[in-house]
């Protein structure tokens, strides 16, 4: 059990962190980071606006338009 919420907080972080890690290195002007967590950011947040109930996919939808924002700045 233990193993699980480990897994479950490690997703949860990545969701959270993702969008906002994108837009940090795209205003510190490092582009293949930039590029790597804009579409990893913009993957996981559609994925989870798609699929999480009502509360959770708006962190989800904040998520794909944070890496959204930072791959139209690069």
């Amino acid at each position: 059990m233990e193993s699980l919420v480990l897994l479950v907080s490690f997703i949860f972080l990545l969701v959270l962190l993702s969008g906002p890690l994108a837009l940090l290195f795209c205003y510190l002007n490092m582009f293949w980071i930039t590029m790597f967590f804009s579409l990893l950011s913009m993957a996981i947040g559609t994925h989870w606006c798609c699929l999480a109930p009502f509360p959770i996919s708006i962190i989800g939808g904040i998520t794909a338009v944070c890496g959204a924002y930072a791959f139209a700045k690069i």
